[in-house]
């Protein structure tokens, strides 16, 4: 063999010896993106995804809540209903929400009131529901009625589902409240959509 064939071979020795380190590092590299990729694509789906759950029908922030739900006794009326809880019959103010009155015998019916009440009776009667209680809003109002946000088996907020409906309104009884924003929010765009009490052919509550 030529000396300048030895040569070569010598530098093609060489070359390989320093490349086979980059090579290993560029198939690690390519290893860890095939890694990541699937990753970031769950978190921007599920970004869109719990965008669109927390606008339409959020769910507790307290998933330990779901672990129990409770059968519905009574839906009293729009924003009032009596729960079994652990074998004893509790009446639940749900937090954040008020509907036209219906049952207050020092009251006349309000309108859209019976429309509020029987939508309520219509998701909730005879079905079980998951309650989530809000350190800010105590535990019973003066009425001794537990305060909760009330979610259906689904995981959608009940609450703010009769106020995007156009059935309640946001209520705020004393200090804010942990999901008043978004109630807030729901209750704008009911009104802007002219929906169900906000309709000038119903009873809209503006002024």
């Amino acid at each position: 063999m030529s000396v300048l064939k030895m040569l070569s071979l010598g530098v093609v020795f060489a070359l390989l010896a320093f490349a086979q380190p980059l090579v290993k590092e560029l198939d690690r590299e390519l290893k860890q993106a095939q890694r990541v990729v699937p990753m970031i694509e769950d978190y921007v789906l599920g970004a869109t995804t719990d965008a669109k759950i927390e606008l339409e029908a959020p769910v507790a922030t307290d998933s330990s809540v779901f672990f129990t739900v409770y059968p519905v006794v009574k839906v009293v009326d729009g924003d009032t209903i009596k729960v079994d809880v652990d074998g004893t019959t509790e009446t639940i103010r749900i937090i954040g929400i008020n509907t036209p009155e219906t049952v207050d015998p020092r009251k006349a019916v309000e309108c859209f009131g019976k429309e509020a009440s029987d939508t309520a009776k219509q998701l909730l009667t005879d079905k079980r529901v998951s309650l989530e209680s809000d350190e800010t809003q105590g535990e019973r109002d003066r009425y001794g009625r537990l305060l909760r946000y009330v979610f259906l088996e689904d995981g959608t907020d009940f609450g703010l589902r009769m106020i995007t409906e156009g059935y309640a309104y946001e209520y705020l009884y004393d200090e804010p409240y942990k999901y008043q924003e978004r109630y807030a929010a729901a209750q704008a765009s009911a009104e802007q959509q002219k929906i169900g009490l906000w309709a000038d052919e119903n009873c809209s509550l503006k002024g």
